[in-house]
């Protein structure tokens, strides 16, 4: 997965997970947003089904929804 998701507009779904609080799919596919030990890195991880990164954000772009229960 390259840096282009950033422009997708996505809907993210809260999950109760602490480590993975949001996911959403893309092509098909689940992705988890992983919370990370902010300031020591990002703040999160874009990662897939198998928990294997894809993408290190700083901040969450604009046209990203953030679904709460």
């Amino acid at each position: 997965m390259d840096s282009s998701v950033m422009d997708m507009p996505l809907t993210w779904r809260q999950t109760y997970n602490i480590d993975f609080p949001y996911q959403t799919e893309i092509n098909q596919q689940t992705y988890f947003l992983r919370l990370n030990n902010f300031p020591d890195e990002n703040l999160y991880t874009l990662v897939d089904e198998m928990l294997s990164p894809c993408l290190e954000l700083e901040d969450l772009p604009i046209n990203w929804t953030m679904e709460t229960v």
